[in-house]
């Protein structure tokens, strides 16, 4: 008993750092298959990548992605041969030239000029139109000649 216990103590301890090494080395070949599948935009489902993309087109190309990194293939190597599939098609999914400024700056402007019209109006709601009377005037203010005019009607009927 004692000696196939300590033959598979022995079989585990050198199956151990093997199958250490090469489950790591499948995590990594998986994240860096994922890593390429979130960089690359898929010319399947528009703007998506191909890790959130569910055409079965998609799948294929994650499916090659996976093989080719398991087989190897560098990044640069692996993009190279999914650009070929679809000339014209940029994969990166990063603005072109000199028309990446644009959004930012549109929405900044956007933002400030609706800050400004807002805090227009806001100002204006609180300063009084005139005839309307302000805070600082006294509501009975006028109260003793109006009292005085319509007593004096009373008093002439």
């Amino acid at each position: 008993m004692r000696v196939l216990l300590a033959l598979a103590l022995a079989v585990l301890a050198a199956l151990g750092p093997g199958s250490i090494s090469l489950a790591q080395t499948e995590q990594d070949a998986a994240r860096r298959a994922l890593s390429i599948e979130r960089g690359t935009m898929s010319p399947f489902c528009p703007g998506m990548t191909l890790d959130s993309c569910t055409s079965p087109a998609a799948g294929e190309w994650r499916r090659d992605i996976r093989q080719w990194v398991g087989e190897g293939l560098e990044d640069r190597e692996i993009r190279q041969r999914l650009e070929q599939r679809v000339p014209g098609f940029d994969l990166s999914g990063r603005p072109s030239g000199d028309e990446s400024w644009v959004l930012p700056v549109g929405a900044t402007a956007l933002a400030t000029l609706l800050l400004v019209v807002v805090t227009i109006r806001i100002r204006r709601r609180g300063e009084p139109t005139a005839g309307e009377p302000t805070a600082s005037d006294d509501p009975t203010d006028g109260m003793d000649a109006r009292l005085e005019q319509e007593l004096a009607k009373l008093h002439d009927v």
